[in-house]
């Protein structure tokens, strides 16, 4: 793995990555999107758990055991995997963990509310005490989530207007992106991390 990706500085690399993707393939001018990446620039984290990221970490990435439910035997989908900050899949994972009182996630439409199903907090408590680790400034990742999650559908979305995205299910992306950029906008007006607030 001395090869497979580089985790210093890996944050900021991701949010100039997405930013060129977003100017590469946005279809609206959003200036949500301009006011996120500010925040995000000046919040930066210092990277504290260095090790192999996912990149897509939600539940249809993964297989449960047919025998325990709770029992995950298989993460799939591994594109965009790299090595770099872990808790940029902690992000991912909560941002399509959707809660009560919150506006869900597009895509997952409320899935994580249904019974059985930890809440964000529960879940983020559980991660914390598998890896025996406290989770510094989550909001950034989860708020950083929100917005990659949010280009690509705006890619997706671009590439299906101009054709090169075809079959069904696709018509509607490019509504998911606003439902996206509000949430993460709600949830770094309300941080405790005060460059996220500004």
């Amino acid at each position: 793995l001395g090869s497979f990706g580089r985790p210093d500085g890996y944050l900021e690399r991701q949010l100039d990555r997405w930013s060129r993707q977003w100017e590469a393939s946005r279809a609206a001018d959003r200036p949500e999107v301009a006011v996120l990446l500010d925040k995000l620039r000046r919040a930066l984290p210092t990277s504290h758990f260095p090790g192999i990221v996912h990149g897509d970490v939600k539940l249809d990435n993964v297989l449960a055991s047919r025998g325990d439910a709770g029992k995950i035997v298989a993460v799939l989908d591994w594109e965009m995997a790299t090595l770099g900050d872990t808790l940029a899949d902690v992000g991912i994972m909560l941002s399509f963990w959707d809660q009560p009182g919150a506006v869900d996630n597009p895509i997952t439409k409320g899935l994580a509310r249904l019974d059985g199903f930890p809440t964000r907090a529960e879940l983020l408590d559980r991660y914390a005490i598998q890896r025996g680790i406290e989770i510094p400034d989550i909001d950034w990742y989860t708020v950083f989530a929100d917005f990659k999650i949010a280009v690509i559908l705006e890619g997706i979305n671009a590439r299906h207007a101009q054709g090169d995205t075809v079959g069904g299910g696709f018509d509607d992306v490019g509504d998911m992106v606003g439902p996206l950029l509000q949430p993460a906008l709600d949830l770094a007006a309300a941080s405790p991390v005060s460059e996220l607030r500004r």
